[in-house]
């Protein structure tokens, strides 16, 4: 598991800024009509550089490419070159999108981005990180980790150091408001050792869930791939150890993707 430190200096992060399903590609989707890599690399921009000015480390909650194989070294570079600018390296679990077979492999397009160091990247279910944040009163250990899609989410998590607090990243068909009918549904559950579970995939807004002392969070994705998404706000999630609940931001005017 690594410790996560500041890339310009020793200062402690202030909370997390949470990223969904980006879906960078430089083929579109069928119903975009926009200039789609260029509008989704200047979203993950502002929000990266959004980060960098309130201190907070990004996680990734799966699908940073849209395709597993992305054939453009544009693309790779720039989000890796983008990575590299972030004020503290992002954590990221690899989404369906990413995944040419069960297991995030070599070939994968996620697995070059890791290879660069530009960020970590999960390929089994567990613990990944380890970073020291303002609390209410305090300095705090947080554990970061998480589970790729199509893997089990755990019961518990077993941290290495004393984890005050602990953030989980899936990317699940979990029973939110709306899922996807052809996939299994997994179930929600305490995980203990885990605070706060914030979850992909579904791309939609829905009602946070509680099971136990686990908060689940669903708050939506940063890009719209689908015609059925035209009415969705692109968006991303900030949460700090020092305030209640996450904060919903929406990704309006020069941030947002609106063509179809």
């Amino acid at each position: 598991m690594q410790e996560i430190k500041s890339r310009i200096d020793n200062e402690i992060c202030e909370g997390l800024i949470v990223i969904c399903d980006p879906h960078l590609t430089s083929i579109p989707p069928s119903s975009r009509q926009d200039d789609y890599m260029n509008v989704v690399h200047s979203k993950m921009e502002k929000v990266i550089q959004l980060g960098n000015s309130l201190n907070l480390l990004p996680l990734i909650c799966g699908d940073v490419f849209h395709r597993p194989v992305e054939n453009s070294e544009i693309v790779k570079n720039k989000i890796i070159d983008l990575f590299y600018e972030s004020k503290y390296i992002p954590v990221i679990i690899p989404g369906n999108h990413d995944l040419s077979s069960a297991e995030l492999s070599r070939k994968d397009s996620l697995y070059t981005l890791k290879s660069s160091r530009s960020c970590i990247v999960g390929i089994k279910s567990g613990p990944l990180a380890k970073i020291q944040m303002l609390g209410h009163e305090n300095v705090i250990n947080v554990g970061i980790g998480g589970t790729p899609y199509g893997q089990a989410i755990p019961d518990h998590v077993d941290w290495d150091f004393q984890c005050d607090y602990g953030i989980w990243m899936t990317h699940h068909n979990l029973p939110f408001s709306s899922v996807y009918k052809e996939q299994a549904v997994s179930n929600f559950k305490e995980i203990q050792g885990v605070d706060e579970v914030f979850n992909g995939h579904l791309h939609h807004e829905a009602t946070d869930v509680k099971k136990g002392n686990t908060n689940f969070h669903n708050l939506g994705s940063i890009t719209r791939t689908k015609k059925d998404e035209a009415d969705r706000t692109p968006c991303v999630t900030i949460w700090k150890p020092d305030t209640s609940g996450c904060e919903r931001i929406e990704l309006k005017g020069s941030m947002t993707d609106h063509a179809f």
